[in-house]
């Protein structure tokens, strides 16, 4: 047979254009497909319940999630398709023997995968324009404005774009290697979701030494699956960019990587699978290991272990079948390749079990050493403490969020924290709890420990009659929760200490000690409306209620009325001091039986010019912009991008007696700037 004679200038072109001819129909398809869901989108996100305010920025984030959904699935699978030719032998052979180089083939199929992703996109984005275009303008009331927050689109849809690109070239390395389709959907498999498992697999045990918290998410945030359930989580843009840069890293990475191994690529290998290859190597040792970390870390070393070494083996086995198809589970290199992989992650778990035996766990510096201790509260640790499994429902169920945080320096209230962590690090507490991957702690307690609990040494001890300095749970409305929390020392020597626990103990309750930490002044002035700086307060909606005694007392909203930002500046004082002496149950929970105050400020996002414009205006001027600012936004989105104010809610009950008065107070409502009518 006469090959067709192309000159070196036209080679590349001659093959790609070849690629196109094959590979266009499913493109149009998956353009269409996606035509269609971004027509649904754009209906049911521009009318109806969530276009009623016009700000449609989480409708175009839903959106575009979808659409790189599909552009990810339709490149698993376009990227199979164009590779299929050397999963046969006949074509293969026929491939390789045109007159393009290996090169060419490889970046014809590739650039022919970006270009058809990019005709998604491009598809996707004229289609739901279009649509929200014509449904603003059949609008029987005038033509809608739509609102579209920018930077809160663009961040997370970038992010996802980057790691579809990292989880597409992957797809392209793994067809580089494959032999037969099967083998390619499990190389894929691999390399997107093996890789995560791992990582997950790593940190679950690092998690298990005491005083030690790596989040899941964080950790696994390097792989394009992860990205995706970070960012879940709304990270920071810091974040989002670290994430992107890493995601294009490995595209390029896995690009170099599989054209390296299609240009060494033997005609033998179509249809066998058979021959290795560095990439086959290194997939099957992720594998491997993921196997052996996937149910994280037991309480017992031994149950670990033998967990570890049997899942590690059926995944060699199942990897072997799959590119061999020999009756030997294991050839010379993969034999040395399982052990050696088994091996490392033996002295991992070994070694993470042992250094609970050691002074990291048990250290706590002096409260003199400290010049400042930051305490946060989370609300739950699950994303911290999981095996893979657990990881994937947590995807499903929303990730751990910040729930408070101070930032202590008086001697007073640093010492306060060293009492609750000397309690934390206490044997007892450590052996009682019931926290996933603390229980490690407890093989490895001396025998005669479990009753050494240091004493407290201030009030932080919420219950002077314990002996031990640790609260017994009796009749507790904390009883069953779980402390969340991390502690960052900074010492006068200039070193950082950092601890995270998760503790949840049957017996022996914290809560008391730990909200101790933040029932001080110091603590309430940090938090949203506290901390606002007075400038930056516009108003003050205020509810004031009333006590309805019958045969259950309840509370109703007595009085409401509108404080300027002067009035605000006292009461918060006044009421950072009542917080103090709430019951625990009330200052943790909130309760709104006396009042509740919206403290209204100027958004951070406004631009300063903005900013020093309200600064300027009196508290009637302030009141009467921001109530005008939603039809503002509308009719000028250009000229009014933000809204101007954003709200903290502060709850205050009957027991802020202070506090209450001042609300209450003749002066006090005087000073309103209005009065709200509650009928």
């Amino acid at each position: 047979m006469k090959s067709t004679n192309y000159s070196v200038k036209g080679v590349f072109f001659a093959a790609f254009t070849a690629t196109a001819r094959r590979q266009l129909p499913g493109a149009l398809i998956a353009a269409a497909v996606s035509a269609i869901v971004s027509v649904i989108y754009a209906l049911f996100y521009c009318t109806g319940y969530y276009g009623y305010d016009n700000d449609i920025s989480y409708g175009v984030k839903m959106w575009g999630s979808a659409v790189l959904f599909i552009a990810a699935v339709y490149s698993a699978i376009s990227v199979g398709v164009m590779f299929n030719a050397y999963f046969s032998r006949r074509a293969c052979d026929y491939h390789f023997a045109m007159p393009f180089k290996r090169s060419h083939l490889y970046h014809a199929n590739f650039l022919f995968g970006l270009t058809a992703i990019a005709l998604l996109i491009a598809v996707s984005v004229a289609v739901f324009s279009a649509t929200a275009g014509i449904i603003s303008a059949a609008n029987p009331e005038g033509k809608v404005t739509y609102i579209i927050l920018t930077a809160e689109v663009l961040k997370p849809l970038l992010t996802l774009l980057a790691s579809l690109l990292a989880g597409y070239s992957a797809c392209t390395m793994c067809a580089a290697v494959s032999g037969k389709w099967l083998q390619y959907a499990v190389l894929v498999f691999i390399c997107i979701f093996s890789v995560p498992v791992l990582l997950i697999g790593i940190a679950s045990r690092i998690n298990s030494i005491w005083g030690v918290m790596v989040s899941l998410f964080d950790f696994a945030s390097i792989t394009p699956v992860g990205v995706a359930a970070m960012l879940l989580k709304e990270p920071a843009d810091g974040m989002c960019i670290f994430m992107s840069v890493v995601a294009l890293a490995e595209c390029l990475g896995m690009y170099f990587a599989g054209l390296l191994s299609f240009k060494r690529r033997k005609a033998e290998i179509a249809e066998s699978g058979q021959g290795g290859s560095l990439i086959k190597y290194l997939l099957m040792a992720l594998f491997v290991a993921s196997g052996f970390l996937y149910f994280g870390a037991s309480e017992n070393l031994l149950v670990t272990i033998v967990t570890g070494v049997i899942t590690a083996f059926v995944c060699a086995a199942l990897f072997s079948a799959v590119q061999v198809r020999r009756k030997k589970v294991f050839t010379k290199k993969t034999g040395v390749l399982f052990g050696a992989v088994t091996g490392i992650c033996l002295v991992l778990t070994v070694g993470i079990y042992f250094s609970n035996s050691s002074s990291y766990v048990k250290y706590v510096p002096e409260a003199d050493e400290v010049e400042s201790v930051t305490i946060t509260e989370y609300d739950g640790y699950d994303s911290y403490n999981s095996v893979s499994l657990d990881y994937i429902m947590q995807i499903l169920n929303g990730s751990t969020a910040e729930a408070r945080r101070a930032t202590l320096t008086e001697p007073q209230n640093i010492q306060t924290v060293v009492d609750f962590h000397t309690l934390a690090v206490s044997d007892k507490v450590i052996r009682n709890t019931s926290a996933n991957g603390a229980e490690n702690v407890n093989d490895l307690l001396p025998a005669g420990s479990e009753n050494d609990v240091p004493q407290a040494t201030t009030a932080a001890v919420s219950d002077p009659s314990a002996a031990d300095g640790v609260t017994v749970n009796e009749e507790d409305y904390f009883i069953g929760d779980r402390i969340d929390c991390s502690l960052a020392y900074k010492l006068k020597n200039g070193r950082t200490v950092y601890r995270s626990y998760a503790i949840k103990s049957p017996d022996y309750d914290l809560w008391h000690q730990f909200l101790a930490a933040f029932k001080n002044k110091e603590a309430v002035m940090q938090e949203d409306a506290f901390a606002v700086d007075i400038n930056d307060v516009l108003y003050v909606e205020t509810t004031v209620y009333q006590i309805v005694t019958g045969e259950e007392a309840t509370s109703v909203a007595d009085q409401s009325y509108v404080l300027p930002a002067a009035e605000w500046e006292q009461i918060r004082d006044v009421l950072a001091e009542d917080r103090t002496k709430e019951e625990d149950d009330v200052f943790y929970y909130g309760s709104a039986t006396g009042a509740v105050l919206t403290v209204c400020c100027i958004n951070p996002e406004l631009p300063e010019e903005q900013k020093a414009q309200l600064r300027a205006m009196t508290p009637k001027e302030k009141y009467d912009y921001v109530s005008l600012a939603g039809s503002d936004m509308l009719s000028d989105p250009k000229k009014f991008p933000v809204y101007p104010e954003v709200g903290y809610s502060v709850y205050i009950t009957v027991q802020d007696e202070n506090a209450m008065h001042l609300l209450q107070s003749p002066e006090t409502r005087d000073s309103a700037i209005l009065t709200l009518d509650l009928t």
